[in-house]
C-alpha cells in the first residue's frame, strides 16, 4: 500500500529590498533589521563593493553595494556610496556565522514585505543573470532578483578572513 503524501503549499513571506536600480527578494527571516547608520567607517584594502563598516549592536558590520559586487557597469561607483540618511538591510549571515554573523546591504528605497506563493511568483526567463543573481522573477507585478546568497557571503567572508590575518 502506497501512502499519498501531499506537498505543502508554497507560502512564505519575502522582503523586497529596493536598491539603486533593481530589487532584491529575500526570505523575511534573512533580514534582521532595517537600520540607518549614523556613519560608515572606511575599511582598509577593501574591494570597492565593500562600502565600509558600521556599528550595530556593539558589532562592526560590513556594508556592501550589491550592484557593484554584481558587476553593474552602468552605475557609477559614487552613486553607490553611502550617503547620510541611507538605510541598510542588516542580513543574517548563513555561510559562517562565526566570522560573518551579519552584513549590511545598502538600500535606496522603501522595503516591503510580500506574501509569496506559487501564484504570486513568475520566473523571468528572458533575462540574463549576472554573477550574484540566482534568477530574475516577477512578483506582484514587480521585477526582482533572487540573489546567490552563498556566492555573496563567500566573497564577503573571504575579505573578512583576509582582513583578520
Amino acid at each position: 500500500m502506497q501512502l499519498a503524501i501531499e506537498q505543502p503549499p508554497l507560502h512564505f513571506d519575502g522582503i523586497l529590498l529596493r536598491l539603486h536600480e533593481l530589487n532584491l527578494l529575500v526570505p523575511d527571516i534573512m533580514v534582521e533589521e532595517i537600520f540607518w547608520p549614523a556613519q560608515i567607517d572606511n575599511v582598509v584594502d577593501a574591494p570597492e563593493w565593500i562600502k565600509g563598516s558600521f556599528r550595530w549592536n556593539d558589532r562592526a558590520v560590513p556594508l556592501l553595494a550589491f550592484e557593484q559586487l554584481n558587476d553593474s557597469d552602468e552605475i557609477s561607483t559614487t552613486e553607490l556610496d553611502f550617503k547620510e540618511g541611507d538605510a541598510v538591510a542588516i542580513i543574517n549571515g548563513s555561510v559562517n556565522r562565526g566570522y560573518l554573523p551579519y552584513y549590511g546591504i545598502l538600500l535606496r528605497g522603501e522595503t516591503s514585505i510580500i506574501e509569496l506563493n506559487k501564484k504570486s511568483i513568475a520566473p523571468d526567463i528572458g533575462r540574463h543573470s549576472k554573477r550574484a543573481e540566482a534568477c530574475w522573477i516577477t512578483v506582484d507585478n514587480c521585477l526582482a532578483v533572487i540573489p546567490k546568497i552563498d556566492w555573496i557571503e563567500g566573497h564577503l567572508l573571504a575579505h573578512v578572513l583576509r582582513a583578520k590575518t
